[in-house]
């Protein structure tokens, strides 16, 4: 009800800019986080693309049943671990670039075979950040290949590209206060020149008639009939 109480009392030229600076807010909020929306999603699909890869790589060929781990090729980049039939790591080759490590599930061969080679995405071990992940089973040893690469460089991406629309938003913003605000006292100007008339009206200056402006606009047909009243 005070929020309603004060809106009530504010001139009308600040609910007009409000009402348009919300708006355009809203606007700009929403294209920017669908545009980080997206963007994230292709920098994910691309990092996908690099684990299929590396798991190529590791293969030697497209048999993904049948792995059999050969972690020197791969590029330290990546984070690659080799887990038994009883979810133990028995292979682990870290990745040289990143400065964590992936919290990593423990995966039976048959839950890495569920898992279908789809990536997902785990949080990493003791620290900030995320790793994307892709688990398939193997067959020599028995037990699942897991491969991690960090989504550091992902999430630095979209970082700065919310600070840019965050920038540019607010300049964006800055200056339509500016420009609206202009336009505003502008085109409200005549209801100032009324209140004035008016003013000296009601003080006993009876000659004085209120400016006249165009008929086609609603200050024009205003000031005629305020015009045609103080006539009578």
């Amino acid at each position: 009800m005070r929020l309603l109480r004060a809106w009530r009392r504010t001139p009308l030229w600040l609910r007009l800019i409000s009402a348009m600076l919300a708006l355009v807010a809203l606007g700009l909020t929403l294209t920017g986080a669908f545009g980080v929306r997206l963007l994230r999603g292709y920098l994910v699909d691309r990092v996908d693309e690099q684990l299929a890869d590396a798991v190529h790589l590791l293969a030697g060929g497209d048999d993904m049943t049948g792995l059999e781990p050969q972690p020197p090729p791969i590029p330290s980049q990546f984070h690659v671990e080799l887990i038994n039939r009883n979810g133990i790591t028995v292979g682990a080759w870290p990745s040289t670039l990143a400065d964590s490590v992936p919290d990593l599930p423990e995966l039976s061969p048959a839950e890495a075979a569920d898992r279908a080679g789809r990536p997902f995405t785990v949080d990493a071990d003791g620290g900030d950040g995320s790793w994307r992940v892709l688990a398939l089973p193997v067959a020599n040893p028995s037990g699942s290949l897991v491969i991690a690469t960090s989504l550091d460089e992902v999430d630095a991406t979209v970082s700065r590209l919310v600070h840019i629309d965050l920038i540019v938003g607010l300049a964006v913003l800055g200056g339509l206060a500016l420009v609206v605000l202009s336009m505003g006292r502008t085109a409200l100007r005549p209801l100032a020149e009324i209140e004035i008339t008016a003013a000296a009206i009601g003080r006993g200056d009876l000659a004085r008639r209120v400016p006249d402006h165009h008929p086609g606009t609603e200050m024009g047909r205003l000031s005629r009939a305020l015009n045609a009243m103080l006539e009578q």
